[in-house]
């Protein structure tokens, strides 16, 4: 509900949360820090 009110269109509730989706092998994208220029 919060995420909704702050305007992200596509939230649904998750049973188990995070930790049972990566459980159960599903596709997680992440985000890696840029490398900082010398």
């Amino acid at each position: 509900e919060t995420l909704q009110k702050m305007g992200v269109p596509r939230v649904c509730h998750l049973e188990g949360g995070f930790s049972a989706w990566k459980k159960a092998g599903l596709t997680v994208a992440e985000k890696h820090p840029k490398p900082h220029s010398a």
